[in-house]
Formats: C-alpha cells, sequence, structure tokens
C-alpha cells in the first residue's frame, strides 16, 4: 500500500511539471511545434542516457536472477496481451490504432523516472528489461497492425537508441567495465533531466490538443480504460495465481518495478506511427492526453490491488 501512496504523490509532482509545458504553450512563451527539439533531446540523449547509467552496477547474483525475471516477465505480458488483443479485434471494430494502444504502455519515459524518484536511480536496471521487449514488438508487432501490412524490416529495431543504449550497458554490465569519473558524472545529470523535460514535453502537446473531444468520446475513455485498468489487472491475477512470490517474497521489488510499467498510460510512439502512416493520428494523440491524465488515478490504484492480491 505504501508503494500505491508513493507514486501518487511521484505522479502529481510530475503532473506539475507537466502543467508547466502546458502553460508554457497557453501563455504563448513556447508554440506547441517547440516540444519537438525538446522531445528529441529526451529520446536521443536523455533516456539512452539513464538506460547506461542504470547497469553500472556491480554484478552479483541477485541482479543476474533479476534481469533474467524482469525480461521473462515482460516477454510473457507482451505475449498475453497480444493474444487477448488479436481475440477482441476478431469480435470488435478495433482499429490498428486502437490494438497498439490497448497493448503497449509508455514504458520508458514515464517510467523511468517514476522508478528512479520510488526506488532510486540504480533500480532502473530493473525497468530496462520490460522497456526493451516493448521496443522489439512495437517496431515489428506494432508498427504492423498501424501501418496495415505484414512484418518487415526487423534490422531497424537493432537500430533504435533505447535497445542500442540497453545493449551498451549490458556489456558494461556483464563485463564490469567502469567509466572515467567525468563520463559518469555527464550520465547522471543527463539522467537526471529525464523526468523534468518528459513531463514539460507530454504538457506542451496537452495545451495543443482538443481537450473537448479528449473529455467528451466514449470510445477513448473504453480504449483508455482498457490499457489502464482491464490490461494490468490481466498481469495482477496471472501474477496472484501463479503463487510465485509466496515462495519468492524476495523478489517482490522486481515485480513491483515492472507493475509501473504495465499500468502506464499508452505509448507516445503509437501517435508517432500514426502520423507516419496517414492513419487517425488526432484520434492516436486523444489517447495519449486522456491516457495520461487518467494514470494519476488508475496507476496507484492497479499498484494497491497488486500489493493486496499477491502479498
Amino acid at each position: 500500500m505504501e508503494i500505491a501512496f508513493t507514486l501518487l504523490q511521484e505522479l502529481l509532482v510530475m503532473m506539475l511539471i507537466m502543467g508547466i509545458g502546458f502553460a508554457l504553450v497557453r501563455l504563448g512563451i513556447l508554440a506547441e511545434e517547440d516540444c519537438k527539439p525538446i522531445s528529441t533531446v529526451v529520446l536521443y540523449v536523455c533516456i539512452p542516457s539513464a538506460i547506461i547509467n542504470s547497469f553500472l552496477l556491480p554484478m552479483d547474483s541477485q541482479r543476474m536472477h533479476g534481469l533474467l525475471l524482469a525480461t521473462g516477465f515482460a516477454v510473457i505480458v507482451h505475449i498475453v496481451w497480444i493474444t487477448g488483443t488479436t481475440l477482441l479485434h476478431r469480435r470488435l471494430p478495433l482499429t490498428g490504432v486502437d490494438m497498439a494502444t490497448m497493448i503497449y504502455s509508455n514504458s520508458g519515459n514515464l517510467v523511468y523516472p517514476l522508478v528512479a524518484l520510488i526506488f532510486g536511480s540504480e533500480y532502473v536496471f530493473y525497468a530496462a528489461p520490460f522497456n526493451a521487449v516493448m521496443t522489439v514488438f512495437i517496431w515489428t508487432h506494432a508498427r504492423s497492425i498501424i501501418k496495415e501490412e505484414p512484418v518487415r524490416g526487423i534490422s531497424s529495431v537493432f537500430k533504435n537508441f533505447n535497445i542500442l543504449a540497453t545493449f551498451v550497458g549490458l556489456i558494461l554490465f556483464l563485463l564490469q567495465l567502469s567509466l572515467p569519473p567525468i563520463l559518469k558524472v555527464t550520465l547522471d545529470l543527463l539522467s537526471g533531466m529525464l523526468g523534468p523535460a518528459s513531463m514539460i514535453v507530454i504538457g506542451m502537446i496537452l495545451a495543443g490538443a482538443n481537450l473537448k473531444r479528449v473529455f467528451t468520446t466514449a470510445r477513448l475513455y473504453a480504449i483508455c480504460l482498457c490499457r489502464l485498468i482491464l490490461y494490468p489487472l490481466v498481469v495482477i491475477v496471472m501474477v496472484a495465481l501463479s503463487g510465485y512470490l509466496k515462495v519468492h517474497p524476495e523478489d517482490l521489488f522486481i515485480f513491483q518495478i515492472a507493475m509501473i510499467a504495465v499500468a502506464a498510460p499508452p505509448a507516445n510512439i503509437i501517435a508517432q506511427f500514426a502520423v507516419m502512416y496517414d492513419k487517425d493520428a488526432l484520434m492516436a494523440g486523444s489517447y495519449n492526453a486522456l491516457g495520461m491524465l487518467l494514470c494519476i488515478v488508475t496507476m496507484p490504484l492497479m499498484m494497491l490491488i497488486f500489493d493486496l492480491l499477491v502479498k
């Protein structure tokens, strides 16, 4: 229960920072499109720095176990979500954007700063596997269903900066290589920018959204509540029924970190894909905006339910 309240507190802090980005645009100090260069810095500098920095830890059996456990958990979760969504698609008129929104969460630029704030920056190490697994699925499955074409160009997955940063960090971790102090300090500072910069970008995006449409369209609520409540509940039930944490209570924190990613709002990249492939970018952006607002309530709620059911 404590982690749920801590998560709520940190989400409110991040929402206040997001409000700064919102105000900057609404007051005319910045334009909505000014978020693009900030977003580029977050994507290509801050997130990779945070990922690499999270691997700069001494190797021990616990961390290796946690790394493998978090990776396996992420793979199973995404397979279950993709299978369930495919079955729903046979009965409901879901678009590729709808399906991708339901499956893929903002497990990078929202979850990394949350994990760092709640658990400590060294615990981002356990959040990286979920984001790496999700990135592979996004650049294959998600892109395919949005583009409405078979999966092609899997090599592009390994050109993704987050994946490359994970590989670099993993190599540093496995070989126990250390960085020069000046470079380590640089990574620390860049990693610290991740949370505030990400929230300012989201606030700037919200400032340009049609908030009336966001709050009055039933379809938006239905899809977002699947992403924020139904799909996390499926995972919670799976973990509870497995009984794993009854036998291995020492691994609770690994599952709590993964659950933050499980319960996160829709991935920002879905809207970018919608723009790239001339799909419903407005709907995709609206899903992202509404999901970000609703997660203030749903993420702590899911963490509370998780703690009550699995302990």
